[in-house]
């Protein structure tokens, strides 16, 4: 493969701009922090996902516990569409979290690494 002449003199120039160099600092810090922080939104968004799931397990276990004893069977059928409810607006919180902050820190995410 042969080189043009203007490639043959520019390859070993290096450009020594305090400017440039002190952007590209920048958005390399700028890109590492928000790929810890898009890290730490996704960790967020599963353990409230996860909590929603334990929100509905319980609330069967209460549905359960109603049917099998009399004597609680109304404190538990209200606890179980309690924890049902719970499950619900947990569930909601998650996927907002996810809309909100996840999605957007990937976006940034990308967003930096093209620029670098």
């Amino acid at each position: 493969m042969t080189k043009n002449v203007d490639e043959a003199l520019l390859s070993g120039q290096k450009d020594k701009d305090e400017f440039f160099i002190e952007r590209k600092t920048f958005l390399e810090d700028y890109h590492n922090r928000i790929k810890e922080t898009t890290r730490k939104s996704e960790q967020l968004s599963r353990s409230t996902n996860a909590l929603s799931v334990d929100y509905m397990q319980v609330a069967g276990c209460f549905a359960l516990v109603s049917t099998v004893d009399p004597a609680l069977q109304r404190f538990m059928a209200q606890s179980a569409v309690t924890f049902d409810s719970l499950q619900k607006l947990q569930k909601r919180t998650s996927t907002d979290e996810d809309l909100k902050l996840t999605d957007l820190f990937k976006y940034y995410q990308r967003e930096t690494q093209a620029a670098k």
